[in-house]
């Protein structure tokens, strides 16, 4: 039974808060609480202060500022990286352009042509190394 009435008493203290408690210890040496006082027996009066409310508050607040200030920081940070790829997409064009033709002329006959404008043939292993290697920085250079 004391159970039941403590369980009772915290389900209507935010209830009760408004009003006047009473307490007093019954024959059996249990507390009992009511919103009026008995007439018959010694008694305090309970001070009851209600729980704060959820959602409000100065430290509610704050935490909401700095929410804020997080998101707005990401949302930069967003931007930022957005806009760097943007750039680094637009000076590797070119150069992304260039590795292409070369991949789509070293899978044709061709020959490779020197910095004096010597002409000579290539080995299949010379040209497949050249194919990996264009290949290979296309993928890290470049989008798809």
């Amino acid at each position: 039974m004391t159970i039941r009435l403590t369980l009772l008493l915290l389900v209507a203290l935010p209830l009760l808060a408004q009003g006047q408690i009473y307490r007093w210890k019954d024959a059996h040496g249990h507390w009992q609480f009511s919103e009026q006082a008995p007439a018959d027996k010694p008694h305090e009066t309970v001070t009851v202060t209600p729980p704060a409310k959820i959602g409000q508050g100065q430290e509610v607040k704050q935490i909401q500022q700095r929410l804020d200030r997080l998101r707005e920081s990401e949302k930069l940070k967003a931007q930022h990286e957005a806009q760097k790829k943007r750039m680094d997409a637009q000076h590797l064009h070119q150069p992304c352009e260039k590795a292409r033709k070369r991949l789509r002329t070293l899978k044709r006959p061709f020959v490779y042509v020197d910095k004096e404008g010597n002409r000579r043939g290539a080995s299949a292993d010379e040209v497949r190394a050249d194919i990996t290697r264009t290949e290979k920085w296309i993928r890290e250079n470049c989008d798809s």
